[in-house]
């Protein structure tokens, strides 16, 4: 082999090229990280906005559609676990597929600060691939139902007070029209009828009818009379015996003209003896003939004041108890029969007559016997005349036949109102023992809902459409009603053998800390449970009856805590279901030390004795929260603790009852009252009630991150919504709660790159979970670091979030026990950290053990699945196939070339290809076999004599050295 000059050139040339190529590669591939970074650093605004200022996005950014699958635990024995409280029994199903469909619009762009603000609108539709029906119907637990109870039991207690007010109104009314109507009248009757027209024929002298000389008077006339009825029925009305008189069995007369006066001897009071002598001359005037002139009338002095019982007398508590208004005649009737004789002087404290002598002043000095006989005839007469004015028919508004009073006659003694009877009865009953009473007597078959309430609720022109009445007789009837209802006006209690008044509040009070005034009884919902606190039975204490003071039981009801408010009552339930008061002194309401809940506790709160404290632990907890208030929500709205519904219902929407109701008072208005689990542009099935369906609300806005400035990393959440706090975790909400629940400020959360220092990912805003970046791989040839995020369920109750009242009801344990887990995985490019792949697993679980065992925090034993989400992505196969190119590819020392991505590339595949030509070329000729050379050849055969002095291989190699040090600088 023989080197000759021109093939080492070839060789030395080639070789330099190779140098040079090397220098280029490794200046290319060095260069890649930063490019890599350069070409990210406003990818973030670049995939957004089409221009500098964002006035215009990209269309791929601004509606885009990805896939979740969603897992659901239905319960297959739901109607069990109704009805016997049953344990569920599970069944997971799934996956059901949705597409799930972004809709962004740009709201703000904040170029100086690098700020982007956009609102964001999230569609769902069930997936074409789907594997399990979206339609499939799933029973679990409605979530709505227990915040509701809790929710409601301030409004239902309030509301059970305010049947037992309306109950008392509607009652007195019904009373007033039964038997005080019939008072009206009586003493209508007595002062404008008899003591009218007596009074005219009273006067001096046996010329008049009521002859005053002998100190009669049309009141005690009047007496005479009813006496005179009332011996001759007093057989047939008391003793079923129309043969036997009053005076026949014994009874004295009742003496209404009675005294002492200069009495002859006959016991019988005459007028004065005027003497004189007639035209014979004989001495007239001597009446008797005792030879005396008698002064018996002029000498009278009466034992009785008629005059105060007609027209004078009051109650105890002043009522004006004369007989000439209603009053007098309703109490004497209501006090009940008299006495016997023997009755009265074994126990006079206690005799009805006697205390009625007291009342009207028509006691006898001296003779007992007048007295009783006295009382009979007022009980008697009085109790006669109420009853022809219809007092004693119970089947008043339905039945006439007995008295023939009517409604419209009762309305008129009652009210002075005319009115057609028809309409009357209309006004009066309509609905009455049905589901919807709507008159103003009328009660429903369960005895717990009243016309009344329904009357004083509808307009003027509602009710003359309703009832056939006229505006006039409106005003009257719901003036008369509301001075009821609002304790304009009283129920005397000397009706029912007390003093003073109650109004229909009065009687609330009274009757949830007490007795009931009226009948003696204890009310079902009052801290004597209807009679059971106290007695020993059925599981209630062995005590006294609670006995607080209408004060007590108004601050009890009422007050700054009180049962029948919303703060008072979801106070109370906190206190139960946690076993711990709040952590505030509750005069003042400033932060101390949360103390156990006890009788102790309750009673130092309301300022009320430990007997009535445990009364009212027990009705609150056991017979409202647990019993009355989900009973009435199950009967009044159809709703239920479990739903069965299809899964489009459970994530996308489904009508509450109750909700409607709350929000627009009708449980049947289908435009208000939606609930959802996931946040779709509109409610699921609203569109069949309002066009285009019923929107879940305004959409949120979140702030991002654009790489811009240096305050925040690329892609970063910065903000969702317009404050810094976590949206269910706010600083009002922990104010709110007492500080139960603490505010949580949002973290600024990865927006599609992991810078690898504090990266948060946002578990769609159930909680912030920790990104670690602990292993490494390929993902379609592209290297990348493996990341892992996870949420422990145990740590991450998010029943906050569910209910989101914003006050105490949030932190009630047991009321929506649900927890959030997750776990994630994030695959990231490693030099840019963009996030290329990644899939989460979300799960919510429910805390199963009952709500009164929920005071202390879970194990992973009491939790059960419920719902699941799964969702997973990663970079397509031409977007990672142009990735493993301008990043893989363009880092290989041998191939960065191949891509033809930059113009260096051409410069370094024509280098090879020039160092291929010349490494050819030059070993081909150095390797060439030498041959003879003939006469005639080529001189090139020939050695030059001047070749070593003009090819400087030295030279050669110090060039070479220079152009690679050149290519390196």
């Amino acid at each position: 082999m023989d080197i000759k000059p021109i093939n080492a050139i070839l060789v030395a040339t080639s070789l330099l090229l190779v140098a040079l190529n090397m220098g280029l590669g490794a200046y290319a591939t060095g260069a890649v990280p930063d490019a890599v970074e350069e070409a990210v650093a406003m990818k973030v605004k670049d995939d957004i906005c089409e221009n500098t200022m964002c006035t215009e996005v990209n269309p791929d950014w601004e509606e885009s559609t990805s896939q979740r699958d969603f897992y659901a635990w239905h319960i297959t024995n739901v109607d069990d676990v109704i009805e016997n409280k049953s344990d569920p029994i599970y069944e997971k199903i799934g996956p059901v597929t949705y597409d799930v469909t972004l809709k962004k619009e740009v709201d703000s762009y904040d170029i100086k600060n690098g700020l982007l603000t956009y609102k964001q609108i999230t569609s769902y539709a069930c997936s074409d691939e789907t594997l399990v029906p979206c339609s499939t119907e799933v029973s679990q637990l409605n979530i709505a139902f227990n915040p509701q109870v809790v929710g409601a039991t301030g409004t239902g207690i309030n509301a059970i007070m305010d049947i037992t007010k309306t109950g008392f109104a509607s009652g007195v009314i019904d009373i007033h029209l039964k038997q005080v109507s019939a008072a009206y009248a009586v003493a209508d009757e007595i002062e404008n009828e008899h003591m009218a027209l007596l009074s005219e024929v009273e006067g001096e002298g046996q010329a008049y009818i009521v002859n005053t000389n002998l100190h009669n008077s049309a009141e005690s006339y009047f007496l005479d009379g009813m006496f005179e009825a009332f011996d001759d029925a007093y057989g047939d009305a008391f003793l079923d015996d129309e043969t036997k008189t009053f005076l026949g069995e014994g009874f004295s007369e009742p003496k209404w003209v009675d005294g002492t006066w200069n009495d002859d001897g006959d016991g019988v009071l005459e007028e004065d003896e005027f003497w004189y002598y007639d035209n014979n001359g004989e001495l007239i005037g001597d009446l008797n003939n005792n030879g005396i002139i008698d002064n018996e009338s002029s000498s009278f002095v009466s034992s009785i004041d008629l005059d105060y019982a007609f027209y004078e007398a009051v109650g105890p508590s002043q009522e004006d108890l004369s007989l000439i208004n209603y009053m007098g005649p309703l109490v004497y009737s209501a006090m009940g029969e008299p006495d016997s004789l023997q009755d009265i002087l074994d126990n006079p404290e206690e005799s009805v007559t006697l205390e009625r002598a007291k009342l009207w002043d028509f006691a006898h000095p001296t003779d007992l016997n007048i007295t009783l006989s006295r009382d009979w005839t007022l009980y008697g007469g009085m109790g006669k005349l109420m009853l022809d004015y219809g007092a004693g028919n119970d089947d008043f508004k339905t039945d006439y036949s007995e008295d023939g009073v009517n409604l419209s006659t009762r309305m008129m003694n009652l009210l002075g109102l005319e009115i057609d009877d028809e309409v009357a009865q209309t006004v009066l009953t309509m609905g009455d023992g049905t589901e919807e009473p709507m008159g103003i007597l009328a009660v429903s078959d369960s005895g717990t809902s009243f016309g009344l309430s329904e009357f004083l609720e509808m307009d003027q022109q509602t009710a003359i459409e309703t009832y056939g009445i006229t505006a006039y007789q409106h005003q009257i009837l719901k003036q008369y009603c509301s001075d009821w209802i609002n304790n304009v006006v009283a129920l005397p209690l000397i009706l029912l053998g007390g003093e003073g008044n109650i109004t229909a509040s009065q009687f609330v009070n009274q009757t949830f800390g007490s007795i009931n005034p009226i009948d003696d009884t204890y009310m079902e919902y009052s801290l004597n449970a209807g009679g059971l606190w106290g007695t020993g039975i059925y599981g209630f204490p062995d005590g006294d009856p609670v006995n607080l003071t209408q004060e007590q039981s108004s601050e009890m009801l009422y007050g700054e805590w009180g049962l029948a408010t919303a703060k008072g009552a979801t106070m109370f339930l906190y206190g139960e279901l946690s076993g711990k008061s709040l952590p505030i002194n509750y005069s003042t309401e400033e932060n101390a030390e949360a103390k156990n809940w006890t009788n102790e506790t309750v009673a130092e709160i309301y300022g009320i004795d430990e007997n009535a404290a445990g009364a009212a632990r027990l009705l609150m907890m056991e017979i409202v929260y647990k019993n009355f208030i989900p009973n009435f929500l199950i009967d009044s709205f159809g709703t239920s603790l479990y739903l069965t519904q299809s899964v489009n219902n459970w994530l996308l929407g489904w009508h509450d009852p109750v909700n409607a109701y709350l929000a627009t008072g009708d449980s049947e208005n289908m435009t208000a009252g939606w609930t959802s689990l996931e946040s779709n542009e509109t409610y699921f099935g609203s569109s069949e009630y309002v066009e285009g369906g019923i929107s879940t609300g305004e959409p949120g806005t979140i702030t991002i991150c654009t790489g811009e400035a240096d305050s925040c990393d690329k892609g970063e959440t910065v903000r969702v919504g317009d404050s810094d706090y976590v949206l269910w975790r706010s600083l009002e909400k922990e104010e709110d709660t007492y500080g139960l629940i603490t505010a949580e400020k949002q973290g600024e959360t990865t927006g599609g790159f992991i810078t690898g220092e504090g990266d948060l990912v946002d578990l769609s805003g159930y909680g912030y979970a920790e990104i670690n970046c602990d292993s490494e791989g390929t993902l379609k040839e592209i290297p990348v670091d493996i990341c892992t995020a996870s949420m422990d369920p145990l740590t991450r109750p998010i029943q906050a979030k569910l209910i989101n009242n914003g006050d105490l009801l949030d932190a009630i344990p047991g009321v929506l026990p649900v927890y959030f887990g997750s776990d994630v995985e994030m695959k990231a490019e490693k030099i840019s950290g963009a996030i290329i792949a990644g899939e989460s697993e979300s799960t919510f679980w429910l805390d199963t053990r009952d709500s009164t065992e929920q005071s202390t925090p879970p194990q992973m034993s009491d939790l059960q699945e419920v719902f699941v989400i799964k969702t997973s992505g990663e970079l397509d196969d031409e977007t990672a196939e142009t990735m493993e190119s301008q990043i893989v590819t363009n880092q290989d020392m041998f191939a960065w070339f191949t891509n033809f991505d930059h113009w260096a590339d051409y410069i370094g595949i024509s280098l090879w290809i020039l160092v291929a030509i010349t490494l050819i070329a030059g070993v081909a000729s150095i390797f060439k076999p030498k041959k003879n050379i003939a006469n005639g050849e080529t001189k090139w055969m020939d050695k030059p004599a001047n070749i070593e002095a003009d090819l400087d291989l030295e030279s050669l190699d110090t060039s070479e050295e220079s152009i690679d040090s050149n290519e390196t600088e």
